[in-house]
């Protein structure tokens, strides 16, 4: 069977992904062969396709991170996800490009090198407003629904916000004011 033979049909293309880990596992192809054809495949459809494709390798993460797959097929598949995402447009397909980085997520370890910001780039331009006063949030979340106005800490609503600025840019810990200002926080 030609890969040119399953192209367009998503079940036989997963049909024909399922046969080539079957292959694997009984010593019959390398262990690399799943994600080199899912590679080509990706390569080969439409990127409607690809997203319909994808629910396929995001449901057997497990099988990926099995022994006899995990080391040889780890770069293969990171490529294959990098590939990917630069075919795709950030803002006009944004959940299919955060379904790509959630399997990445899952799928590499913490101790992962690949995972890791070891360069350590933030994106400090990213900015996260928050304020207003008491009165103007127990107005604004109001439930009409019901008898009970919800009622919110106004403190506590600061404090949380105020954290995004220590994720956005977490070298500010290293000064010892911002330090001591984060820990009071949390």
């Amino acid at each position: 069977m030609l890969l040119a033979d399953v192209i367009g049909s998503i079940p036989n293309m997963e049909a024909y992904i399922a046969f080539s880990i079957d292959a694997c596992r009984n010593d019959m192809v390398t262990s690399t062969m799943p994600i080199v054809l899912l590679g080509d495949i990706f390569d080969a459809v439409t990127l409607d396709q690809c997203e319909l494709m994808f629910t396929y390798v995001e449901n057997n993460v497990l099988i990926w991170k099995e022994e006899c797959f995990f080391a040889a097929c780890k770069n293969n598949l990171l490529r294959m996800c990098n590939d990917l995402l630069r075919r795709l447009s950030r803002s006009q397909n944004t959940v299919f490009c955060g379904r790509i980085l959630l399997f990445l997520a899952k799928f590499f370890p913490f101790s992962e090198r690949s995972g890791l910001n070891i360069v350590s780039e933030f994106n400090l331009e990213n900015l996260t407003e928050y304020g207003g006063d008491e009165q103007d949030m127990s107005e604004s979340l109001d439930d009409t629904s019901s008898e009970q106005p919800l009622q919110i800490d106004y403190n506590l609503y600061c404090k949380f916000w105020s954290l995004q600025d220590y994720f956005r840019n977490p070298n500010q810990c290293y000064n010892i004011v911002q330090w001591k200002t984060f820990s009071t926080v949390i």
